[in-house]
């Protein structure tokens, strides 16, 4: 690559990257209202929603127990599959359970915040 096409690159990145940044209160903004529509949409669901959450983690969990599904023995040797779904499903798990007890906790830190 010679010089002249690496400047031109890079000053076309640069270029690129000050435009996104020009650009980003409003684009976050229009983010921030369209976020919002699909939370007032989805509100009505929110219990069924929860429900099927939790109902499909308890099947995640007691199928990590079982050892269904995975990698067969006559396929490829993987080093230690069951402890790695054991991560997966865990990490899942407590993503999950934050992401729905959001609306108890998001309260408190953000009246700390603003204290």
């Amino acid at each position: 690559m010679s010089k002249a096409t690496a400047s031109g690159a890079l000053g076309l990145a640069f270029a690129s990257a000050l435009g996104w940044l020009c650009c980003l209160p409003i684009a976050s903004g229009a983010f921030g209202i369209a976020l919002a529509a699909v939370a007032a949409a989805i509100a009505p669901w929110w219990p069924f929603l929860a429900f099927a959450s939790l109902v499909l983690l308890v099947v995640a969990v007691v199928q990590t127990s079982r050892g269904s599904g995975g990698l067969k023995a006559d396929h490829c040797d993987a080093r230690n599959p069951g402890r790695r779904r054991w991560l997966f499903v865990s990490i899942v798990g407590v993503i999950t359970l934050a992401l729905l007890s959001l609306p108890w906790w998001s309260a408190e830190i953000t009246y700390r915040f603003i204290r």
